[in-house]
């Protein structure tokens, strides 16, 4: 998908609005993704999915997209800030990119309710945080430490908000669900409306799953697909962000979204997707 530009539907692909259509990006553009679906939004919808988009880029992956060096369209800054503390005396300061510890906080909550026959809510049950982090080898270096001394981290991340990230890891499945299906071949329900922001039950919706396989190869910096929900009538997507970053053994947590109701079987083009990025240096 890399790099292609999808042909317009003739209106937005959220409201159904046929004019001010702009162009709409499947993974953010700020996360290294270039696929889009022309004229896929309105100037309104838009507005609501670049902040989405916007979201995933500044509150959770900003760090790692500086490590990465994923394409931007704003000038990246040369230092970044660190919290630590040595013999229980705390410390902040800025240090190159190279030598920046990183933390990434994923939230975690369960599968989506309409999956398990929970009633909607506006409630992310359980939800907890997947942390990952990194830590150069020349740390201790980095903070002028003794042989003897050690000393404690702390994570520069900003409070996850668990409504907006599944709203806009809702976004990105729905996108890829459109290209897939066609817009016209599956009821989405209320995912428009959970996107938009006019329907609180994001976690009827879209789910989490924990990390439990290692990572994708190197070259695939994110996973789309399609799930087969062979006992039910519903089309999910999965999403994986970062999805070849991680321990050797496990890999991202992957999300799972209720798209919507299956159209009837001869009408779905089943197109699994990956999107091809840069490589993160882990």
């Amino acid at each position: 998908m890399q790099g292609k530009a999808f042909p317009s539907f003739g209106e937005c692909i959220y409201c159904g609005s046929k004019s001010d259509l702009t162009d709409e990006h499947i993974i953010p553009f700020s996360l290294g993704a270039t696929a889009t679906i022309e004229q896929g939004s309105c100037k309104s919808c838009a507005s609501i999915t670049s902040y989405l988009d916007g979201y995933l880029a500044r509150n959770t992956f900003y760090h790692m997209r500086v490590h990465a060096k994923v394409p931007t369209r704003r000038e990246y800054p040369i230092d970044l800030p660190i919290k630590f503390a040595i013999d229980n005396d705390s410390y902040e300061t800025f240090v190159p990119i190279d030598d920046h510890p990183f933390f990434v906080a994923l939230p975690m909550w369960g599968p989506p309710g309409l999956l398990t026959g929970e009633s909607p809510s506006t409630e992310f049950s359980n939800a907890t945080a997947s942390m990952w982090w990194y830590v150069p080898p020349n740390i201790k270096e980095t903070l002028k430490l003794r042989d003897d001394q050690e000393a404690m981290l702390f994570p520069t991340v900003a409070t996850v908000n668990v409504q907006t990230f599944a709203r806009a890891i809702a976004k990105i499945a729905y996108c890829h669900a459109i290209l897939g299906f066609g817009l016209n071949g599956f009821r989405p329900l209320a995912l428009p409306d959970v996107i938009l922001g006019k329907h609180p039950y994001a976690s009827y919706y879209v789910g989490s799953k924990e990390p439990t396989t290692p990572p994708s190869p190197r070259k695939r910096m994110h996973q789309i697909w399609q799930l087969d929900m062979l006992d039910k009538p519903y089309a999910v997507v999965a999403v994986r962000l970062f999805s070849n970053c991680g321990t050797p053994t496990v890999g991202k947590p992957v999300y799972h979204v209720v798209v919507g109701i299956k159209a009837a079987p001869k009408t779905i083009l089943r197109r699994p997707a990956l999107v091809l990025t840069r490589v993160l240096p882990l």
